[in-house]
């Protein structure tokens, strides 16, 4: 195997949505999310666990598994399976429905697709085969957890496993356990394991009142470690809070509110190949547009503004829910109000609005309310103006994303009482 030349991914051609997105923050592998070369080589040498012995230890697929059996071999990650295994159901806890069951892609294909597959994943890089194998082990461990829950319970009713957990998805809840967050794959056609994003498991109604799912990038430095010893060592002292996040590059949001991808990020350079893949896009729903018969509808890209928020590096790894709280702060505000921007808005209903988009239970200290307010009726005046001259879409301007930092220096955990 190791004389097969390794093949690095390269880059297509311009993709739409959510993938032209990434494409366009990630210019030349410029966040080292594909490839990087100061990546140590795998050294796991674990035994793998009794429970996969039925699958091909000792092919392509031994490296994913000796992660899956660390995952599975632990004490300090084992605490995980304790409430599954001998927790109590209480009373009144809402149950959630969730048939699992676990599938092999390879079913139903022919010999030539198998080694297709095989051959595929002995010629990728080592990033990339990190890549795989990463989503290959958890895949397999959040399936588990599944099945341990209908061996516990008798049937595939899952209860929440904690109280706070935003829903009964024991697979999810696992991962989030591990990971402090979901880890995907970037959804883009095609063979191979492209680079991969992560959100936070966070409240389904919480995440759409906010505008959208969020998603972050995942370096190749964060995927890697957990193909080496050393990290599993600290995790079997200390459990997987010791291991750091991910560093995050850029964040994307697909915005209800605007009705636009939200790309935020330190990355100053990000934004003239964002302004790029915006002009393409333009250019090619135009060319679609003139060559469409009429009597046949346009096919719909989906979102297709983008707006642009220059963030500083500690705002990027911040957590987002409040953040959210502050989309949700001007749907209610216009509700309250009437259109934004009037002089004539009351602080009462600026100071009733912001109340009820923020979480429950967080209140602001008082002696924040008058800067907060006064920021805040700005932003609806700029919202205003900009709205009755038409030039809102595309790119916010400074001075909104300016005030909007602003309110989130005003309501960080230091100004904020439970």
């Amino acid at each position: 195997m190791n004389s097969i030349p390794r093949q690095k991914p390269t880059a297509s051609g311009a993709k739409s949505g959510i993938n032209g997105i990434i494409a366009a923050c990630n210019k030349n592998d410029r966040f080292k999310l594909l490839e990087d070369d100061s990546v140590l080589p795998g050294n796991l040498n674990n035994p793998i666990h009794p429970i996969f012995t039925r699958l091909d230890c000792r092919g392509p697929m031994q490296q994913a598994l000796r992660l899956a059996s660390h995952f599975l071999a632990h004490d300090t990650l084992l605490s995980f399976f304790v409430p599954l295994l001998y927790g109590r159901e209480v009373t009144g806890v809402i149950d959630g429905t969730f048939k699992t069951y676990l599938s092999n892609p390879l079913n139903g294909t022919s010999t030539e697709k198998h080694q297709a597959y095989l051959s595929g994943y002995a010629a990728a890089s080592h990033c990339a085969q990190f890549r795989h194998d990463f989503i290959f082990a958890t895949t397999i461990v959040h399936e588990i957890v599944h099945a341990v829950g209908v061996v516990r319970r008798g049937n595939l009713d899952e209860p929440f496993v904690r109280a706070d957990c935003p829903e009964s998805e024991w697979g999810y809840s696992w991962e989030n356990f591990m990971f402090g967050c979901i880890i995907n794959l970037q959804d883009k056609p095609g063979l191979g394991t492209h680079l991969l994003v992560r959100r936070a498991w966070a409240d389904a109604d919480l995440v759409d009142e906010a505008g959208g799912k969020e998603y972050s990038d995942v370096p190749m430095s964060y995927i890697a470690q957990w193909f080496r010893n050393e990290t599993w060592d600290i995790v079997c002292e200390q459990g997987p809070t010791a291991i750091a996040p991910p560093v995050a590059h850029f964040k994307i949001q697909s915005s209800k509110k605007f009705e636009a991808w939200v790309v935020q990020s330190d990355q100053l350079q990000m934004k003239k190949d964002l302004k790029l893949l915006y002009a393409r896009w333009k250019e090619e729903a135009k060319e679609l547009e003139r060559t469409s018969s009429s009597l046949i509808p346009l096919k719909r890209r989906g979102r297709a503004k983008i707006i642009w928020k220059p963030v500083t590096t500690k705002q990027l790894q911040k957590n987002n829910d409040l953040w959210y709280h502050t989309g949700f702060l001007f749907d209610r505000l216009q509700s309250h109000c009437g259109l934004p921007g009037s002089q004539s808005v009351g602080e009462d209903d600026i100071h009733g609005s912001i109340v009820d988009a923020l979480p429950r239970g967080i209140h602001i200290q008082r002696a924040a309310w008058p800067l907060l307010i006064y920021i805040v009726r700005m932003m609806l005046t700029c919202y205003a103006t900009a709205r009755a001259e038409g030039t809102e879409a595309t790119m916010l301007t400074e001075d909104v994303v300016s005030w909007e930092t602003e309110i989130w220096t005003i309501c960080r955990p230091g100004n904020i009482r439970e």
